[in-house]
């Protein structure tokens, strides 16, 4: 990466975390001569998108919420690493032990932005009438196409349609319709945005071989359309549906809390119960090991170093031997 964008992207990051605290205060817009400074110009022509970017070139996006309806605030800064998104920066002292984002929810919210349309150009009200002074959700996002962002922040809902006030750098405040506001819904709470899948998103058509070890061991390799043993056995169980639940087996709760966390990476070196080995078609080995910590259920991820795992009881069907 030339050292002119690796300079912009760092300004960006600054730029986000300056942005915090006036995308939460009860203040109005910035004045429209700092409106556009930074930001992609865009303009309100009613049934035409708002913004135009290519999602595969989004570097970073910034996330705030402050819902008065439910009490829901916080921040979140996104970034692409080149292989997945990751939660860089909570805008707050909040420690997120894994920080493997949901990419699929991230690259979908981002890719409804570009249905955003405005249905009106010309609204009457005060900034707080429109929800606006201190908007439900703002949202700022980089694409390494272009030294500039793009920024909106939405509203206030507007009733009986399906349309919501916004705002958007260098332009007065208006009514827009998009896939975005459905999207925006899901987010309830900042958790909505992490990876919850236990393997990590390895795709059960992607692995290649997967490994059982504990108590009862098993063994099973993809030979094109069929699973074979080690010794190219035909395996005649139902072996893609137990692999399609590995892969869609869900984390429960993500342990942040440090000591907790480490009393369960503990008690799993300690008291193993079982571990299943996954390798794509790329080679890449992910290996999931599985213990109780108390009457939990907790699990490591050799892909997510960091974190530690509580899982649901019923996940643990998948750390036995396919029928």
């Amino acid at each position: 990466m030339s050292t002119m964008r690796t300079a912009s992207r760092f300004l960006f990051t600054l730029c986000l975390i300056a942005c915090l605290p006036a995308c939460t205060q009860k203040a109005a817009p910035p004045s429209a001569a700092t409106q556009t400074g930074g930001h992609s110009s865009v303009a309100l022509q009613p049934g035409q998108p708002l913004f135009a970017f290519r999602t595969q070139t989004i570097s970073d996006l910034l996330i705030v919420k402050a819902d008065p309806e439910t009490g829901d605030r916080w921040s979140a800064h996104l970034r692409n690493n080149g292989a997945e998104w990751e939660i860089d920066d909570l805008g707050s002292s909040t420690p997120l032990l894994d920080r493997h984002a949901d990419s699929g929810f991230v690259v979908h919210l981002l890719d409804t932005l570009k249905t955003l349309q405005p249905s009106q150009i010309q609204v009457q009200g005060p900034l707080e009438s429109l929800g606006l002074a201190t908007p439900r959700f703002a949202l700022q996002w980089q694409s390494t196409d272009s030294t500039q962002g793009f920024e909106v922040r939405i509203g206030t809902p507007k009733r009986g349609t399906g349309d919501a006030y916004a705002w958007v750098p260098g332009q007065p405040p208006f009514l827009v319709n998009g896939a975005t506001l459905q999207m925006l819904e899901h987010l309830t709470h900042l958790s909505v945005l992490r990876n919850r899948l236990l393997a990590g998103g390895v795709g059960a058509d992607e692995i290649e071989v997967i490994e059982l070890k504990g108590n009862s061991p098993f063994y099973a390799q993809r030979e094109g359309a069929k699973w074979t043993d080690r010794s190219h056995k035909l395996l005649r169980k139902n072996i893609q549906a137990w692999i399609e639940g590995v892969a869609h087996a869900r984390v429960s709760r993500f342990i942040d809390d440090a000591s907790e966390a480490e009393k369960g990476r503990q008690a799993i070196n300690a008291h193993l119960v079982a571990e299943i080995k996954l390798t794509d078609s790329s080679g890449k080995l992910t290996a999931i090991k599985v213990g109780r910590a108390g009457k939990q259920w907790v699990a490591l991820n050799s892909q997510r170093p960091t974190g530690v795992f509580e899982i649901f009881p019923e996940v643990m069907r998948f750390f036995k031997p396919p029928k």
